[in-house]
């Protein structure tokens, strides 16, 4: 690849992040927001500890991230900029820098083990695999403990760096910080560990490099967790007391063994996700000590055996997807012989290009999860004056959950009354042109009373040509979307 070609790539792909930060707006999961951005609030002082997710009451948050999310969100209205939505983005920003740069050594770092015909492919396919950007936007713990993650196993890797003790000690430290964004890296870390004992032979004084760093950011990390909660508590005991010990994660829903396997083959797409289930036994079987195996495999393997499983677990070691397809690829290339079998591996790349590419556009301009930030955003946009918002019982673009709820606070204007009710028809305002009914799109019956009674629809949380787009790439439940519905006479 020529010099501008290189520079215009990467100003594409620069583009593409920054695109993708400005419109992925809201969380794809609420402890995307609820224990991040709303634990940076209780010092903040937007909200109070009744309004935390019940990981406040057991202390088993790391609030390492929570306060980089305060330290940005102090800064920004030390400069004048506070409205939330604005704030988001600035964190969703800062994560895309970081994406951009942890991805790009670590690119340079495995470069040496991909053939010289594919370095191209390579290096898109790492940044540019269809969820790759709305992945790397995301200012969440799966997001962050995967970047730090990525960026010690490239400095473990890496060849041309002076095998200095503060390397590794820059190792430990990335180690830890992954560790304190998500405990559960805890696994992949303990297999590049495992990699450097068995496979590279690694010294004791490399290893005690490592141990020290790590130690650092375990001991400043539980120094401000005790600072935050107002008590000595070492958080990483407290969340497997919790989640592993007592179960209580297993509340939130079981899937069987298999779980993460099927969601690898289905959500990239089955024609994607059929390559990536390949590409991983190709290169387990041909290339068994390879680094990047020995860092994914004991991740995937041991959550497999923990009850609750959701899709974002998986989502700290997505950045090694591309490495383990090309890598794959170059194995088997030499195999692929006769024009037959060329014609239909060039018929398959094309497929998966179109698939990519059309999959990235749509990731590119999609609101994060379904929408509910987006929603919040297009009530505080175009009612500036007031307005009072009307939404089933906590499940609405302020608020999380059954029952109880969650409420966030960052988002709410000072303007907005918000009413939970349990059906429309039991509402006791319903004609008042400050009134906006906003409901799932699944809720059939209680949006057709909505418009029985003179309220139509003047906004969905997700633009219509995301939401046919999603048949193919089931991102999130169409069913959840949101519907604002007003007075048909409104301007």
């Amino acid at each position: 690849m020529t010099n501008n070609r290189r520079v215009y790539l990467l100003l594409f792909i620069t583009v593409i992040y920054a695109l993708t930060a400005y419109f992925s707006n809201g969380y794809h999961h609420p402890d995307e927001h609820y224990q991040i951005i709303e634990f940076a609030g209780l010092k903040a002082g937007w909200n109070d500890w009744v309004d935390m997710a019940w990981e406040y009451d057991a202390q088993i948050r790391p609030v390492l991230q929570p306060m980089i999310a305060f330290v940005v969100i102090e800064l920004m209205s030390f400069v004048g900029t506070t409205d939330p939505f604005i704030l988001a983005m600035c964190l969703r920003f800062l994560t895309a820098f970081f994406a951009l740069f942890s991805i790009c050594f670590f690119v340079r770092s495995f470069l040496p083990a991909i053939d010289k015909r594919y370095h191209t492919a390579y290096v898109i396919l790492s940044f540019l695999l269809w969820f790759l950007p709305f992945v790397n936007v995301r200012f969440s713990s799966e997001s962050w403990a995967g970047l730090t993650l990525m960026l010690s196993v490239a400095l473990v890797y890496k060849s041309g760096l002076k095998d200095t003790f503060f390397r590794y000690i820059g190792i430990g430290i990335l180690m830890g910080m992954s560790f304190e964004f998500r405990f559960q890296m805890a696994l992949a870390i303990i297999g590049v560990l495992l990699w450097m004992i068995i496979v590279r032979k690694s010294n004791i004084r490399q290893l005690a490099g490592i141990f020290i760093g790590g130690l650092f950011v375990l001991v400043f990390c539980t120094l401000l967790d005790s600072w935050y909660y107002g008590e000595f508590v070492f958080t990483p005991y407290k969340y497997f007391e919790y989640n592993i010990v007592q179960d209580v994660a297993s509340i939130f829903g079981i899937s069987p063994w298999y779980y993460y396997f099927e969601r690898i083959l289905n959500a990239p797409t089955l024609i994607i996700g059929f390559i990536i289930l390949c590409a991983l036994i190709i290169v387990l079987v041909l290339d068994s000590k390879n680094l990047i195996l020995w860092t994914i495999i004991p991740f995937l393997v041991i959550q497999s055996f923990i009850p609750h499983k959701e899709l974002r677990f998986l989502f700290p070691i997505v950045n090694f997807t591309p490495f383990i397809l090309v890598l794959a690829y170059q194995s088997i290339s030499p195999k692929l012989k006769g024009q037959s079998v060329k014609t239909i591996t060039h018929f398959l790349l094309l497929a998966l290009m179109i698939i990519n590419s059309i999959g990235l556009i749509m990731m590119t301009f999609k609101p994060a999860g379904n929408g509910k930030a987006q929603m919040a955003r297009y009530i505080r946009e175009h009612y500036p004056e007031g307005v009072t918002v009307c939404c089933l019982i906590s499940n609405g673009p302020f608020s999380e959950g059954w029952g109880k709820g969650l409420t966030a606070r960052f988002y709410i204007d000072k303007n907005i009354d918000l009413i939970n009710i349990s059906h429309v028809r039991d509402n006791k305002v319903l004609k008042n042109k400050d009134l906006i009914y906003v409901l799932p799109k699944g809720l059939y019956f209680e949006r057709e009373y909505c418009e029985r009674i003179g309220y139509s629809v003047r906004y969905q949380s997700i633009p219509r040509w995301i939401e046919m787009m999603n048949a193919l790439y089931r991102v999130y439940y169409d069913d959840a979307l949101l519907i604002l519905y007003s007075e048909s006479d409104e301007k």
